[in-house]
């Protein structure tokens, strides 16, 4: 079967919504992941830039900027963490 015979009977037995069905706990999971990174990211951030007395003017090869990059790296691992 074709693509366009297969939307046809899927549009057919359900309607649009026929086309989402199954999606909402990716969209739930995906969101639950993204928050968790990147509230990780924004708390992480945040301490290293207090603990070392604000942003870092400091940049490697002039546009990678330590405080960010360990903030991401740590956003990461919360990320995984959710994940499992």
């Amino acid at each position: 079967k074709s693509i366009l015979t297969l939307s046809k009977e899927l549009y057919a037995s359900g309607g649009i919504p026929a086309f989402y069905r199954g999606g909402l706990p990716l969209l739930v999971g995906g969101g639950l992941m993204r928050s968790a990174q990147f509230g990780v990211y924004g708390s992480t951030l945040e301490m290293i830039q207090s603990a070392q007395g604000g942003p870092t003017s400091r940049k490697y090869f002039g546009f990678l900027d330590p405080q960010v990059i360990m903030a991401g790296f740590a956003g990461g691992l919360g990320r995984g963490v959710v994940e499992g």
